[in-house]
């Protein structure tokens, strides 16, 4: 039996975009979050998708989360991309959230620090 899943990634990329401010200075953004809506036989299946198609750079795992969904209590505007849920597959891609770099100019930087 397939399982259903809502995954949040963070992708850290091969080259980082570069960010030119109002003063003319280049921030580097390491990285970005997105979202999948993924169908798989279980999680590994699943994780196995999404590193499928992420193509433009690596998955941190230890900085991602997932969890297993019911398409019938989860999020409409979601599971409507999900035409076939007897197929196994990514039904979802959201949005790319970039983050700004760390301290050391790599990784996300982590808003739930404080100062």
């Amino acid at each position: 039996m397939l399982n259903h899943y809502f995954f949040t990634v963070c992708v850290v990329l091969r080259t980082p975009y570069k960010e030119v401010g109002e003063d003319g200075r280049e921030t580097p953004i390491p990285g970005f979050f997105t979202n999948f809506g993924v169908t798989a036989l279980d999680e590994w299946a699943a994780r196995s998708l999404v590193e499928s198609v992420v193509e433009d750079g690596e998955i941190d795992w230890k900085e991602s989360s997932f969890k297993e969904i019911d398409l019938q209590n989860f999020k409409a505007d979601i599971v409507k991309h999900c035409k076939d849920p007897s197929k196994a597959g990514v039904w979802f891609k959201g949005s790319k959230f970039l983050f700004p770099a760390d301290d050391e100019g790599k990784g996300p930087l982590d808003y739930r620090k404080q100062p």
